[in-house]
């Protein structure tokens, strides 16, 4: 009879925590809302302001993650540190600099990043935290992504004009954000599970990521066209779930 109260206590916990997760996000959405409709139809320079904004939360929460992970020497705080900077330091870097017009190879660049993103999530919540394996998958990830990033990088500055077949880039763009939505279920089921709220978090700014995106792929919109929609004003409150 005690151990079900204590259950029963223990899931009451978990939902507080996810409610009051949920209402911090609706919140930043509001924010983002507002501040979306504040510069609608306005100048280019506040919807690049926005992204440049976007770009800052990334780095910052890649900062505190890092350092939380250092100073506690949690390798799954490691590897949420890692997906977040490959995020922010591809898609959002590629976004805040204008670069990522529609079908464009800097597109290719940011579903690469997403998708390694997705990749190191995958290692903190599900795959070999410690050890040999462990630091050699993260290595491997994250080494396999900037070095596709780079070719990408390195294909743009030498064929500015090059544009990649529309099929592979809507193919890819289609996968990273459906990974994007799975890998954020999966943290999002096993933070909630286990009570840690970091993985948590990241799991719902995952999921939320990938609804964004989500819609601008139902309704049609080639990657890299909706520098005034939703996503890219909305990038700012789901990585503020982050730290």
């Amino acid at each position: 009879m005690r151990s079900i109260s204590i259950r029963q206590c223990g899931l009451t916990h978990l939902g507080r925590a996810l409610a009051v997760d949920l209402l911090v996000l609706v919140a930043l959405f509001a924010g983002a809302a507002l501040l979306g409709f504040l510069i609608h139809g306005r100048h280019a320079v506040a919807h690049e302001a926005v992204g440049v904004l976007a770009l800052a939360a990334g780095l910052a929460a890649t900062i505190l993650l890092a350092a939380v992970a250092a100073l506690t020497g949690s390798a799954r705080t490691g590897r949420i540190a890692g997906a977040v900077a490959l995020y922010a330091g591809v898609a959002l870097l590629v976004r805040a600099a204008g670069l990522e017009d529609s079908m464009n190879v800097w597109v290719l660049a940011g579903s690469v990043g997403v998708l390694g993103a997705l990749g190191l999530l995958v290692l903190a919540v599900r795959g070999p935290v410690t050890g040999r394996a462990g630091r050699w998958a993260a290595g491997a990830v994250g080494g396999v992504t900037v070095a596709v990033v780079a070719v990408v990088a390195a294909v743009a500055v030498v064929l500015p004009g090059w544009m990649p077949p529309g099929l592979v880039v809507a193919v890819l763009d289609v996968v990273a954000w459906s990974g994007a939505g799975a890998a954020g279920l999966i943290a999002l089921g096993a933070g909630t599970r286990s009570g840690r709220a970091l993985i948590r978090r990241t799991g719902i700014a995952f999921v939320t990521l990938s609804a964004a995106h989500a819609v601008r792929i139902v309704s049609g919109r080639p990657p890299g066209s909706d520098h005034g929609a939703v996503a890219p004003r909305s990038s700012s409150p789901r990585v503020g779930m982050l730290p």
